[in-house]
């Protein structure tokens, strides 16, 4: 808060508080005071034609009101427990301007005094801070960034002394931004119109006094000039009602005519009283009274048939300006649109008597539709901004976006990130199952392989086997006998120096290669798999990372 060097109620202290949105203007901008409409502060504002402060507002309301927080000050600060200084203030950003009865020093605590008011004490008492005052310390909050505001109603003694401590609720300060920037806007867009006073009915000239004097028939009557001017009036009455000023002549006429219809039976009922021939005097009353009595119920007619046209023309009007507005603020979303912002423009007019308090109603209802919808559409626009943001690659999670982005910010930021947790954990874990299965698959292939290589090896051993035990047969030396001596001696077996029969050279060596190589494909599959299972427990789960991994694998061996 930027303090400024102002002494409240001095001509730079109103010239000051021209710059600014003030406190004491926020509740007239909400529609929430008695006695100033918002478009009246709409029209002073844009106009520059405000007088806030006039003598009689000064003698009456400022000159009693520090009367008041003259004497109020001493309890306050006792209630507190520190000194309170009056000071004026605006907000960082020079938009907001707040007048404090008092604040502490730490500008941590602000008071507002309001004189004594039985309405305003008990709502005080209930614990409900008045409408009529709601923004004014609002934005007193907003200005100071104090934490609490001590209000109070009260005349200056201890025993009419009602207060209760205010602090700043979740989207106040939100809901005050929006309605002074929808203020603004209205004040740009703002088309002066002709100020017109409350209409009068025009005064109803009376009728001349009907006389009638009858002894046995009609001896003195100016029922033929009377017929005359009745009937001249009726005439002139317009049926064509367009502004306050004629609706208000309307309902004057039929008061009127009421009261002269009932004039009429008076001296009809007089006349007959005089107990004469009068067939022509009740013939005229009776054409006199219809004549009313139907100018009377016709105007009855139009007046309330087009004060209902008025009330449905602005409603209308208000409805499509709330329509067009929304529409913008979609047309800026992205494909998202807000939700249903619903306003009660019949409600607002409802008990508003003429055509300017009937607009102004409606007004005030728009304006905080207008706000609501700017509200929304902050909240709505952030998400998208958010959503975007934190799930750029995971979109295919939030096909309901369009109800998502309607929610609190908090509420869907934790939405959007517990699915985006949820969705890595069960990637994770299809991943892991995905890796435990070629895992498996890969052992059953090396196991499957290994298998293959031992059985070759074995069949190789064994047919060189076989060819070995063949050929030491084949190479068995076969005894040749000699002719036996004449003494009877044995016989001479001549063995050969060289078997008979040799295994090719050539196959025994293809043989034994063959058994080499099974040999080192063997030991080859079981490294292989010694070093898969360490790639895998090192957290190596795709080939590419193999080399690498097998690099460092080999350096530490």
């Amino acid at each position: 808060m930027k303090l400024l060097n102002l002494v409240q109620g001095s001509e730079a202290w109103k010239a000051a508080r021209a710059k600014y949105f003030t406190a004491s203007e926020a509740s007239i901008m909400m529609a929430c005071s008695k006695n100033v409409s918002r478009n009246e502060l709409l029209a002073m504002k844009a106009t520059g034609t405000e007088q806030e402060f006039s003598e009689w507002f000064e003698r009456n309301i400022l000159d009693k009101g520090h009367e008041v927080e003259a004497l109020a000050r001493p309890i306050a600060e006792e209630i507190i427990g520190e000194q309170l200084y009056p000071v004026t203030g605006v907000s960082d950003d020079d938009t907001l301007l707040a007048s404090f009865d008092g604040l502490t020093m730490l500008e941590d605590i602000c008071w507002e005094c309001k004189q004594f008011n039985a309405e305003k004490a008990a709502l005080v008492d209930q614990g409900v801070l008045p409408e009529v005052d709601q923004w004014q310390v609002i934005q007193q909050l907003v200005v100071s960034r104090a934490d609490k505001c001590l209000y109070m109603v009260t005349d200056g003694t201890p025993e009419n002394t009602h207060y209760l401590w205010v602090a700043l609720q979740p989207g106040n300060e939100q809901q005050l931004v929006a309605g002074w920037n929808q203020f603004a806007a209205d004040r740009e867009n703002f088309s002066p119109e002709t100020v017109k006073s409350e209409p009068v009915a025009k005064a109803q000239a009376d009728l001349p006094a009907l006389i009638v004097e009858l002894v046995g028939e009609v001896r003195n009557s100016n029922l033929a000039s009377y017929q005359d001017i009745v009937l001249e009036r009726i005439r002139s009455v317009s049926t064509d009602l367009k502004t306050d000023q004629d609706f208000a002549d309307a309902d004057s006429t039929v008061k009127f005519f009421t009261k002269a219809e009932k004039e009429l039976d008076a001296v009809k009922k007089q006349a007959l009283g005089q107990t004469a021939t009068i067939a022509n005097l009740f013939s005229t009353v009776e054409l006199l009274k219809e004549e009313m009595r139907t100018k009377r119920l016709e105007l009855n007619r139009l007046v309330k048939a087009k004060k209902e046209e008025v009330r449905l023309n602005i409603i209308t009007a208000a409805k499509q300006a709330l329509a067009e507005h929304i529409a913008s603020l979609n047309a800026q979303l992205a494909g998202h649109h807000l939700p249903v912002i619903t306003a009660d423009f019949a409600t607002a007019i409802k008990g508003k008597k003429t055509i300017t308090s009937l607009q102004s109603a409606a007004d005030d209802e728009l304006a905080r539709a207008k706000v609501e919808a700017n509200q929304v559409f902050s909240r709505v626009q952030a998400n998208i901004t958010a959503l975007n943001e934190l799930a750029a690659d995971y979109m295919f999670l939030f096909q309901d976006a369009a109800n998502l982005v309607q929610l609190d910010q908090g509420h869907m930021s934790a939405e959007v990130k517990a699915r985006i947790a949820d969705h890595k954990e069960a990637e994770r874990k299809r991943q892991d199952a995905e890796r435990e299965r070629i895992r498996q698959e890969e052992a059953a292939k090396l196991k499957h392989e290994q298998e293959m290589v031992e059985l070759k090896r074995q069949e190789a051993e064994a047919e060189l086997q076989r060819e070995q035990q063949a050929a030491q047969v084949v190479a068995t030396p076969t005894p040749v006998i000699g002719p036996a001596s004449a003494a009877n001696e044995p016989a001479q077996v001549n063995i050969p120096a060289e078997p008979r029969f040799k295994m090719p050279t050539g196959r025994r060596q293809q043989t034994e290669e063959m058994i080499s190589v099974s040999r080192k494909e063997y030991e080859q599959l079981q490294r292989d798999s010694r070093l898969l299972a360490a790639l895998q427990a090192q957290g190596v789960d795709n080939w590419d990372g193999y080399d690498s991994a097998l690099e460092s694998l080999i350096d530490a061996a």
